[in-house]
Parts: structure tokens; sequence; C-alpha cells
């Protein structure tokens, strides 16, 4: 009788069952990560692209860059 109210009092403890879920949630966005990996791959990468196009034009680097273009084409 002791081992099946003891049964039950570990069923009804409920102190593991943060851990237990921060598990499960790891072990499915681990699964996410592994089944669309090329998708994440291309996504940060194009997010990268922009944020290094953006940040080039934003700092003038590519206006200077095209000034020397035109204005050879100007004075030949």
């Amino acid at each position: 009788m002791w081992r099946i109210r003891y049964a039950l009092q570990v069923l009804k403890d409920d102190r593991g069952i943060g851990v237990v879920e921060v598990i499960l949630i790891l072990v499915v966005l681990i699964g996410l990560v592994i089944i669309f990996k090329s998708q994440l791959t291309s996504l940060v990468q194009t997010i990268f692209e922009k944020i290094s196009y953006y940040a080039f034009e934003r700092s003038g680097r590519l206006q200077i860059m095209q000034i020397p273009k035109s204005a050879g084409k100007a004075a030949g």
C-alpha cells in the first residue's frame, strides 16, 4: 500500500517539470534547425548581404567609388 502512495506522490510532484519542459523545447528547436538548415543558412546569408550593402551605401564609400568613374568619362 505504501508503494502505491509513494508512486502517486511521485507522479503528483511537479518540481522537475521545468527541466523537462526546457529539454523538450530544446529538442524541438534543434530538430527544426536540422530540418530547415539550408533555408536558415540562405536566409541569414541574405540578411547579412543586405546589411553589408546598406552599411556600405550609407558610409558614402559607394558614391566615392562612383565619382572617379563618371569623372573619367566626362574628361575623356
